[in-house]
């Protein structure tokens, strides 16, 4: 169980949000295990649209802040083993329009379903050196699929570095630590 609290103040829209996380894990196999994952809560939008520049300065559709509270839903499910993990995520399960004009022009703000899926397997090498790749894809309406892939390489079970490359975007250095056996830099 636990509780996500974020204040985002980038840009001239603050948000906030309070979620419940809940998960269940079933013991499927002797080195098999099933999790489930619940999440509830609602995302708190303050948006100053009066003091934002428009093309026709007496728009009525942005005399007025926007001040909305919208709740939402998520659901994961993630299999996994000691050598390997498969999981879906659909963190916000409602579609959230903030504003939408329906005279003259349509303007929408819309935070559209987002759908996950991720995996990986770790491979034992010798000399204690495990090779570690796996994916992540992720799939909005309206946007592009965004595919992640890793490789990470693990010497006796402290140090990790590896590549993460997002297709047609960005690659990514990482470099892990382990500090303590619960800890991880």
């Amino acid at each position: 169980m636990g509780i996500s609290v974020i204040a985002d103040r980038v840009g001239p829209v603050p948000e906030e949000n309070f979620y419940a996380d809940f998960s269940y894990t079933i013991k499927i196999g002797d080195q098999t295990n099933l999790a489930f994952g619940l999440k509830a809560g609602a995302t708190f939008l303050s948006a100053p649209l009066a003091f934002l520049n428009t093309v026709n300065s007496g728009d009525i559709a942005f005399q007025n802040n926007l001040n909305r509270v919208t709740p939402n839903f998520g659901f994961e499910t993630y299999y996994y083993s000691d050598n390997y993990y498969l999981g879906f995520a659909l963190p916000n399960l409602l579609k959230i329009v903030h504003f939408e004009r329906k005279s003259g022009v349509i303007s929408k703000a819309v935070e559209e379903i987002h759908y996950f899926f991720t995996g990986g397997y770790v491979f034992d090498m010798k000399n204690e050196i495990k090779f570690k790749p796996s994916f992540l894809v992720k799939v909005a309406v309206g946007a592009p699929i965004s595919i992640d892939y890793s490789a990470n390489i693990l010497f006796q079970d402290n140090i990790e570095f590896g590549l993460s490359v997002r297709y047609d975007d960005s690659v990514s250095v990482i470099f892990s630590l382990n500090i303590t056996e619960k800890l991880r830099m």
